[in-house]
């Protein structure tokens, strides 16, 4: 690959290696190594050009972009750098990849096959748009932060919904990046190294070292770049006439646990958090026991039990996320003549059979396990579910101590 003429900032020197083809499965180790890997055709073309379509639609009527017939990947630029409004944009393709990617399953799977690792997807997509002529920004990540576990455990996932080649503004990496030391902390910041990080201890590695290792490759719709949020990374410059259209998701390890910040995604292959366990289970004994579903909530009910306290939007987005899943649904009471009296959510029968399983059978001793523990006991007697398994000595992390307690 050679430079373009006369650009400045990132200029790549290579081809971005570790190319998993369309059928193929992502080596872990070698994912490991680099710190990144592209999925060719990773996700399917039709949905992301399906995804993209009320993005665009909203630009053109904006007077942003013009349609090209002749380049149907591509929208021309025609607006204003100075007045452009981004955030006007994010959350109609966030939910336009919610509802075709996300909520199916289809990028977890996806990301599975090219990272090796079972996925879990936090609730975030980021619109990244670039209009020609853009600054770019050599950074690391810091979301991961506020997840558990580090930042090997955590993935970037940026796809293009526009055809991208090297002078489009496509994602640059520096290969390897994860393993070269930042500048000391006494060195003074020049800005700050991520939006998202509010105390910055460290800077970048110095230019010249990252220079010989910036990688880039041209990205059709449908391909997609996963790398560590670490990993130092940027994109070329847009020098032509289009704007640049890409996604970014964020994902972690399914072994290790979600933290609060990762939100509950709408994907309904993933495993229920504890706040979505804890919510069915309740729901699961309301319609029934009335008496036992408001005793739940007293200080020394089931809340009071877990010591810890949930944020009312988490505790609201668990209503949607099982929902999707038919595990709940809304019932309405009426009186004799017809009005509506009460309003509220209950178990489906799926539902109710789900949460009996869960909360008579300890399938892993997690922290988020042990804490529902207790929880569980009283749960399970309520539902009329035989709890004699979580008493089971032979259970894994199970022994005399814990059942003493």
């Amino acid at each position: 690959m050679k430079p373009v003429a006369g650009r400045s900032g990132v200029e790549p020197t290579g081809e971005l290696p570790n190319e998993v083809a369309v059928g193929e499965r992502g080596d872990a180790d070698r994912f490991d190594r680099e710190g990144h890997a592209v999925g060719r055709q990773m996700f399917p073309p039709d949905v992301v050009r399906a995804l993209r379509a009320p993005l665009v639609e909203a630009l053109v009527a904006d007077g942003q972009v013009q349609v090209v017939d002749e380049l149907p990947d591509c929208f021309r630029w025609i607006g204003d750098p100075e007045t452009f409004d981004r955030d006007r944009y994010r959350s109609v393709v966030g939910r336009s990849t919610d509802e075709l990617l996300v909520r199916s399953g289809t990028a977890a799977a996806a990301i599975e096959k090219v990272w090796g690792r079972r996925p879990v997807m936090w609730d975030r997509a980021v619109l990244f748009a670039m209009p020609p002529g853009d600054p770019t920004r050599v950074h690391r990540d810091g979301w991961q932060m506020m997840g558990v576990g580090g930042p090997q455990e955590h993935l970037n996932v940026w796809f293009p919904v526009t055809r991208l080649g090297l002078g489009d503004g496509v994602l640059a990496v520096a290969a390897g990046s994860h393993g070269v030391a930042d500048q000391e902390a006494a060195i003074a910041m020049p800005h700050p190294v991520h939006l998202d990080v509010e105390a910055n201890t460290s800077n970048r590695p110095l230019p010249d070292r990252l220079a010989p290792l910036w990688r880039a490759a041209p990205l059709d719709v449908g391909d997609a770049v996963l790398f560590r949020p670490d990993i130092v990374h940027s994109t070329t410059l847009n020098d032509g006439p289009f704007l640049r259209l890409a996604v970014g998701l964020g994902a972690q390890d399914a072994a290790v646990p979600l933290a609060r910040p990762a939100g509950l995604s709408s994907d309904v292959t993933r495993d229920l958090a504890e706040v979505e366990w804890l919510v069915l289970a309740l729901l699961s004994v309301q319609p029934t026991s009335p008496w036992l579903a408001r005793y739940a909530f007293y200080p020394r009910g089931v809340i009071g039990r877990l010591g810890i306290e949930y944020p009312d939007e988490l505790v609201e987005r668990t209503f949607s996320t099982l929902g999707l899943r038919g595990l709940i649904e809304p019932h309405t009471t009426y009186s004799d003549d017809q009005s509506s009296i009460h309003r509220y959510f209950q178990a489906t029968p799926s539902g109710r059979c789900a949460a009996s399983r869960r909360m008579a059978t300890r399938e892993s001793t997690t922290a988020a396990d042990r804490r529902l523990f207790a929880v569980q006991a009283v749960l399970a007697d309520w539902l009329r579910v035989d709890s004699a398994e979580l008493f089971n000595e032979s259970r894994p992390g199970l022994g005399p101590e814990r059942n003493a307690s």
